[in-house]
């Protein structure tokens, strides 16, 4: 009796209340000891419970978001199903179940009744639709957020079932993997000309109306505009996941110049320094880059430089052909000249070549900004950005005129262009 009350007084020190984080005093190996210094054994469960717990809580942590949000669907999707469909209620830790043929009718509907309707249509539909075929990597996401569950469950100690990925489960994942998709999408009624080529982003027209739309934000007050267009136009342009660009830090953006071939001047490359994304399991050091667009609304360098404002030879562009002046530019982002100058003149703390890179880019936002916010004034005129006094300043005015004399002589039908590119064609 006196062993009882210590392991409970132990297990009240050793276990973090449900819903707190676990101190680090819990996982101190001195847990597993009792008042005369041996080794509990209760102790030392409780204790590799704790450590185990903790141990999967941090490699949930570490998944990322689109893997999460996938296996959680799936994994409530089959729990409902269990309990719906074959009557087989979700075994929580800690609960005593009994056998399901004496549960009452009062239980038996007040456990039905706990499910939503929304969720029991889900299912119907699910069950009702059985002729139809799934693809190999659907197939592959519940087997995996099955097993993921059955993880959990063994860990707590209610699962004494073996894995669900057996080797006939494999073997059948490598037969969805090797069967036509073609012919599947015939059984399936699928409408083929919807694939990803066509139903995607193909042409600019299409990136330009997203890009707006996101821009022309009124339902979230436009607090995210440039932000979700930002991401947007990155991934876009750099081939990445949104994830990798959610992950993004300020020390993983940098400034490059690119040489121009024929001249003295260079253009202005951002590049991003990235480790970590659903393709990149081992934190290889992966980068992408992007440049200048010449349409001023699908410009990742405006994106970018706007959030930045926002929120705190062959070919040339005429919104860049003018050069804001000094004092205009000391206007935008005006700490960073000072930063750059102490972060050179290496006095500060410390130094890094992260803070150069970035600190490179806001200098280089300070013209690219005013040149673009010149052009975008026209695309998005209602914007709340240019209720900045910023925008109101003569210097910036005189600059926008300017900037809307170059873009003006330089709009010219694509005839006349070809016509001075490759008049043998134009004939």
């Amino acid at each position: 009796m006196e062993d009882e009350i210590n392991v409970e007084a132990s297990t009240s020190n050793c276990v973090a209340a449900e819903g707190e984080e676990i101190q680090e005093d819990a996982a101190l190996p001195s847990a597993i000891f009792d008042d005369d210094g041996r080794v509990s054994e209760n102790r030392l469960k409780e204790y590799e419970d704790v450590v185990k717990d903790k141990a999967y809580k941090t490699i949930q942590a570490a998944r990322g978001y689109n893997t999460s949000t996938a296996y959680c669907s799936k994994q409530v999707e089959y729990l409902l199903f269990c309990e719906t469909v074959i009557n087989r209620p979700l075994r929580r830790s800690g609960v005593l179940y009994i056998n399901d043929k004496t549960r009452t009718n009062e239980e038996a509907s007040a456990s039905t009744s706990t499910n939503s309707s929304a969720q029991l249509r889900n299912i119907k539909a699910s069950i009702t639709n059985q002729g139809k075929k799934l693809s190999y990597n659907t197939c592959n996401i519940y087997v995996a957020a099955i097993v993921d569950l059955w993880n959990y469950q063994k860990l707590k100690g209610v699962n004494s079932h073996e894995s669900p990925r057996t080797k006939v489960i494999s073997q059948l994942l490598k037969w969805v993997r090797r069967r036509r998709g073609a012919a599947d999408n015939r059984k399936n009624n699928i409408d083929r000309a919807t694939s990803l080529q066509v139903s995607g982003c193909t042409t600019i027209e299409q990136v330009v109306a997203v890009a707006r739309k996101m821009y022309n934000d009124p339902a979230q007050h436009y607090k995210h505009s440039f932000r979700n267009a930002n991401a947007l136009l990155v991934s876009h342009y750099s081939l990445l996941r949104g994830e990798s660009v959610r992950c993004l830090e300020l020390a993983d953006i940098l400034l490059q110049e690119l040489p121009k071939i024929g001249a003295d001047s260079s253009y202005p490359i951002v590049t991003m320094i990235f480790n970590r994304s659903k393709t990149n399991q081992f934190n290889t050091v992966q980068s992408g880059a992007f440049m200048r667009n010449k349409n001023v609304a699908i410009c990742p360098f405006m994106a970018l430089s706007s959030h930045f404002f926002w929120s705190s030879s062959t070919w040339c562009l005429a919104r860049a052909i003018e050069e804001p002046p000094a004092e205009l530019k000391r206007l935008v982002f005006p700490m960073a000249d000072y930063w750059y100058e102490r972060h050179t003149t290496k006095n500060v703390d410390q130094t890094s070549g992260s803070a150069d890179g970035f600190l490179l880019l806001l200098k280089c936002f300070q013209t690219t900004f005013l040149q673009d916010a010149a052009a975008m004034m026209d695309v998005i005129p209602d914007h709340p950005i240019w209720k900045n006094e910023l925008f109101t300043h003569p210097l910036f005015l005189d600059f926008r005129r300017k900037v809307r004399v170059h873009i003006d002589a330089r709009e010219e039908p694509q005839s006349e262009l070809l016509k001075k590119v490759a008049p043998e064609v134009q004939d």
